[in-house]
């Protein structure tokens, strides 16, 4: 029947729909998490680099032993250049390397030189890991949205279920019952009114149109052999 047909479709595409929702909203986050957490975790490796270099030239400076504290420099440095991941690190690091030697001789210049390039290196990264902040709220407004505008679609797919089911079913079935309460009251003329109806509901309440004019027939021709006697 074609109305039950479209509501189940409209319960179909309901369904359907808040399946889309639900996993489009996991697949936001899963891919997301990921990638930012990945972005970070690099980052913050530089991070450490930069803060172990700045630690060796203290400990150098105050009279630590300063091959260890050059070798662990040298370690960092290392580190650091096998995890280059934003523009212009390149440069910093080469800067690094140009004044680290004369830095650890005592160079003063070459000091103030490798301090600038160290906290070039370390800004470059903290800057990169607000960008991941701030990348990562832009997709959580972005997939919040994405939901509002899902579920207000939803709410209004869910009204057009109802409202069919309600023109479809429940109302015709509340006018089926009013028609056989009114006829078991003695009214013998009322009659399922076609108007608004579907074409299924029409042919339902022509057959009980037909029943209930046959019954009607039946008891005037009854009522009229009566009269006769």
């Amino acid at each position: 029947m074609g109305s039950i047909r479209t509501v189940r479709v409209l319960m179909i595409i309901f369904v359907a729909l808040h399946a889309l929702m639900a996993f489009g909203a996991i697949g936001v986050f899963v891919r997301m998490a990921p990638a930012i957490e990945q972005i970070i975790a690099r980052n913050l490796r530089t991070q450490e680099d930069c803060e172990l270099m700045l630690r060796n030239l203290i400990e150098a400076e105050n009279g630590t032993e300063q091959h260890s504290a050059e070798q662990s420099f040298m370690g960092a440095l290392r580190s650091a250049r096998e995890n280059i991941t934003e523009p212009g690190e390149p440069e910093a690091l080469a800067a690094i390397s140009e004044h680290m030697r004369a830095a650890f001789d005592g160079d003063r210049d070459a000091k103030s030189q490798l301090l600038a390039a160290i906290s070039s290196l370390s800004r470059l990264n903290r800057n990169a890991m607000r960008n991941a902040d701030a990348q990562a709220r832009r997709l959580g407004v972005g997939g919040a949205w994405g939901m509002v505008f899902m579920a207000a679609l939803l709410f209004a797919l869910a009204m057009m279920i109802v409202r069919s089911i309600s023109r479809q079913v429940t109302l015709p079935l509340e006018e089926l019952h009013s028609v056989m309460e009114m006829r078991r009251s003695g009214d013998t003329q009322r009659r399922c009114s076609l108007a608004g109806t579907s074409q299924d509901v029409r042919l339902v309440f022509d057959e009980v149109n037909r029943l209930l004019d046959v019954e009607q027939r039946a008891m005037d021709s009854y009522s009229r052999r009566l009269g006769k006697t």
